[in-house]
């Protein structure tokens, strides 16, 4: 029975890896492609400038949590989970989250006014609720919320294992 156990971590930390490599580069390859979109965009006469600042932050975000997520990854893959730098990078992905949600609505709200302004959009309350992506910035905040409570609880898995290892 523990034999099976053991073979199955060593795989599920192999898949957590290759997800955090792939959600790194993947986020970089976007980010890449997002800066070359704005360019463009700056360098046009199009009317979506606005729109495409609006959401400049958000790529920018997601590389930051797939960067420190990577490294999270890792030093738990090296058998090193509860050390300061992991509660550093648990406690920056979680304010990212917090920061990622309301930028979203934000970056939605810019494209939404625009297409008001420029095509006449016509909304009722629940539709600009919905573009709004009021739910999903809320479920960004209590995720980052979430993340900063389980970034407290490696701190103080940090200490008792140091504690731990000076006693012994």
């Amino acid at each position: 029975m523990t034999e099976a156990l053991e073979v199955k971590k060593p795989l599920l930390a192999r898949i957590a890896k290759v997800a955090a490599e792939f959600f790194w580069y993947g986020s970089s390859i976007m980010l890449l492609v997002y800066i070359i979109g704005l360019v463009t965009v700056l360098f046009s006469d199009s009317g979506s400038k606005l729109i495409m600042v609006g959401f400049m932050p958000k790529p920018i975000l997601m590389v930051l949590i797939a960067y420190l997520l990577r490294g999270l990854v890792r030093s738990a893959f090296a058998g090193r989970p509860f050390t300061f730098d992991n509660v550093r990078r648990l406690r920056l992905i979680g304010l990212c989250a917090l920061i990622y949600g309301p930028l979203n609505m934000l970056g939605k709200w810019i494209q939404l006014s625009n297409a008001i302004t420029h095509h006449n959009l016509q909304l009722n309350s629940v539709d600009l609720v919905a573009r709004l992506g009021v739910d999903s910035a809320g479920t960004a905040i209590f995720l980052g919320l979430l993340i900063l409570v389980l970034a407290q609880v490696f701190d103080i898995g940090v200490r008792l294992q140091t504690d731990n290892d000076l006693t012994v």
